[in-house]
């Protein structure tokens, strides 16, 4: 057996309906959703998101995994993408 140092944890198992993430390039936060720090940046959210949605990237949680899709223009070709509902390259749509 190995030595653990760092234990791994799964991030939809973390932030399961008690704990709101705030990540940046820095690292981050988990924090208490009952805490006053993440009412306050919910209510921040649900408020920007009236005016600044369409500008934000959404993530997904699909079998306890995160992601994101992009669609439009390919990042890397500059191409439009034909089938938009497919996404690009090697994303995943049977999720």
């Amino acid at each position: 057996m190995a030595n653990v140092h760092k234990p791994l944890v799964s991030a939809y198992k973390c932030l399961s309906k008690v704990r709101l993430a705030v990540l940046d390039e820095h690292g981050g936060h988990v924090l208490p959703l009952s805490s006053a720090a993440a009412k306050d940046i919910q209510r921040i959210v649900k408020k920007a998101a009236a005016s600044e949605k369409r500008k934000w990237l959404k993530l997904y949680q699909e079998k306890g995994i995160y992601n994101f899709y992009l669609h439009g223009k390919s990042p890397t070709t500059g191409v439009e993408n034909p089938q938009q509902e497919q996404g690009f390259g090697r994303q995943r749509m049977d999720v």
